[in-house]
């Protein structure tokens, strides 16, 4: 829903059906020269953030080179392979049958993961994520016809759930590795790329500011990526507002201090209820915590904790297995 609701604000400032082929700038605009159906199409502007994996930048042409560090790190980066098979079942006899309330079944079958939502449960249907699997597990999988993967799926949940042959409608399946504007599910680094990569990932280059899971250090997740998001248009913002004609790299302001939030949550035994998310695995207190009752309330707790430079994650419910959902003294 958020990229709907993303859409929708934006309504016709997004250039649907058009695929990027080159990039161009120079001391006056960055160029973008894309393709339709329509035919071709440049477009021009001040400042350009690509939020695009770099596997994907890869294939396409720029026409003024970019540095050799960032051509390293696009080069070098990997991105993980990753594999999701989903099945719609006219029961949900895991909840009904086992007693099963969301969590996921750990398997030692090709399938590797089953995940049970706990959304819908007022239909009576339910949908499974029959397996979600990365690495080789995931390229296995790609390797297979979309029918072969389904029926081989199915196979493996009959295992654990004997009903699912008699209740399964349909099914359907997403291979990351397969989808040309992603390249891979996500950017994974290798031993010491980070030391060596991150900063060049997101250095911006001329007139192009770089966003993505990619250019954060919260690879894979939303967080990641909308945090990188606001980073690069503090950036364009604090340059535009300077004025200056370099294109170099940019200096955020100094941020004004702001009043403290009202209903800030400080106390021992309350913050040690967010310490821990459902994995189990990290625990990580905060120094302070918060729960909004308006959009203004959270936009009042963004200015503070940017004021006084703080880290900031939207907990939920915890709904992490490794600490995402977490922020340490934030």
């Amino acid at each position: 829903q958020l990229p709907l609701a993303l859409a929708k604000e934006l309504g016709s400032s997004i250039h649907y059906g058009r695929v990027v082929t080159a990039l161009d700038q120079d001391a006056q605009e960055a160029v973008v020269y894309t393709r339709g159906i329509g035919g071709e199409e440049v477009f021009k502007a001040d400042y350009v953030i690509w939020t695009l994996p770099l596997s994907v930048l890869r294939h396409i042409e720029v026409l003024k080179p970019f540095s050799r560090h960032k051509q390293r790190a696009i080069r070098n980066i990997h991105y993980e392979a990753a594999a999701k098979i989903f099945f719609e079942f006219r029961e949900r006899f895991w909840e009904q049958r086992d007693g099963i309330y969301g969590g996921s079944s750990v398997t030692d079958l090709a399938i590797r993961n089953i995940y049970y939502p706990e959304q819908g449960r007022e239909s009576g249907r339910g949908v499974l994520l029959a397996s979600y699997s990365h690495g080789q597990d995931a390229h296995r999988w790609g390797a297979l016809p979309e029918h072969e993967r389904l029926i081989q799926a199915l196979e493996n949940v009959a295992e654990i759930h004997p009903e699912a042959n008699d209740l399964v409608e349909r099914g359907t399946s997403v291979i990351w590795s397969h989808d040309e504007y992603a390249g891979g599910a996500y950017a994974f680094f290798q031993p010491h790329q980070e030391k060596e990569l991150h900063e060049h990932i997101v250095a911006p280059e001329g007139r192009y500011f770089f966003a993505g899971e990619h250019a954060s250090l919260h690879h894979r997740w939303l967080q990641g990526a909308v945090e990188s998001g606001l980073r690069a248009a503090v950036d364009i913002h604090a340059l535009s507002e300077s004025g200056r004609a370099d294109l170099g790299s940019v200096t955020t302001a100094a941020h004004p201090q702001r009043d403290r939030p009202e209903n800030l949550i400080e106390t021992a035994a309350e913050l040690g209820r967010y310490a821990s998310d459902f994995g189990s695995i990290v625990t990580t207190r905060p120094k302070l915590a918060l729960r909004p009752t308006s959009s203004s309330e959270i936009a009042e707790a963004m200015r503070f904790a940017r004021s006084e430079e703080l880290s900031v994650v939207a907990r939920g419910i915890g709904h992490s297995a490794g600490g995402q959902s977490q922020v340490d003294q934030g």
